[in-house]
């Protein structure tokens, strides 16, 4: 490949990138606003279009040609070689800037964009209208009720509120005793005489042997024992008769 081959192909690639497109794309989305479809063009629609012709002149100059290593006269001579010798590359190259002068195609494209960003214009407030319609019709709007007295009470409770706690003694004691197993005197005769213990026995059995006298200078007093029950022997028991 000689060295004007890989010239041609840095120029080609350049100008179908991002860096010639793009920019020019730019100019025009931001200048296309007086542009519209008649039949002859304006004085403000010529003086754009020279403003265009130097941002290429200067995207050429500052960019391209500094992209190749090429001045501007060397650029411009590359290329009329490049033709005089019937070079595809070459050819193209100047089509494409010719293409990118050219006023009536530069004048057909900024119509085009302005049509469209017209339209996106459009629809954009057509849909803002819509959803603006929406928000105003009847069926989604809450209405508040005539009556306000009657609507229902939302007040709630504060569980700060203390509840109050009524205890039955007798109640608590009856509950108590189902799950208690009947006390029996040791002394006594299971089986003969059992003795059920009553909220008095459950009492003393939780008090302490030593009572302390309410009487102020009287000595402590011990809890006296139980009577036992005197029992005949089992033998004579009714149970072992015949």
């Amino acid at each position: 490949m000689t060295l004007s081959n890989t010239i041609y192909d840095s120029i080609i690639d350049f100008l179908s990138g991002e860096m010639w497109w793009g920019q020019l794309l730019d100019f025009m989305l931001a200048h296309c606003e007086c542009f519209k479809p008649r039949d002859y063009s304006t004085v403000e629609e010529f003086n754009i279009y020279k403003d265009y012709c130097v941002f290429l002149e200067q995207i050429v100059e500052k960019q391209l040609c500094q992209n190749v290593k090429l001045t501007t006269k060397q650029f411009e001579q590359v290329i009329l070689d490049g033709i005089e010798n019937n070079i595809q590359q070459a050819i193209s190259i100047k089509e494409t800037l010719t293409k990118a002068v050219d006023f009536e195609l530069f004048r057909r494209d900024m119509i085009s964009h302005n049509e469209r960003i017209e339209q996106e214009v459009q629809n954009v407030l057509s849909n803002e209208k819509e959803s603006q319609n929406i928000i105003n019709n009847e069926m989604y709007q809450v209405q508040p009720p005539n009556n306000q007295s009657s609507l229902p009470s939302l007040e709630i409770r504060s569980p700060r509120n203390p509840r109050k706690f009524m205890f039955n003694k007798a109640s608590f004691i009856s509950h108590a005793m189902k799950f208690r197993n009947p006390m029996i005197n040791p002394i006594c005769n299971p089986p003969q005489n059992p003795i059920q213990m009553n909220h008095g026995n459950l009492m003393m059995k939780h008090q302490n042997p030593i009572l302390q006298s309410t009487n102020t200078g009287l000595p402590p007093l011990r809890s006296p024992r139980p009577p036992q029950a005197k029992l005949p022997p089992l033998i004579k028991s009714p149970r072992f008769t015949n």
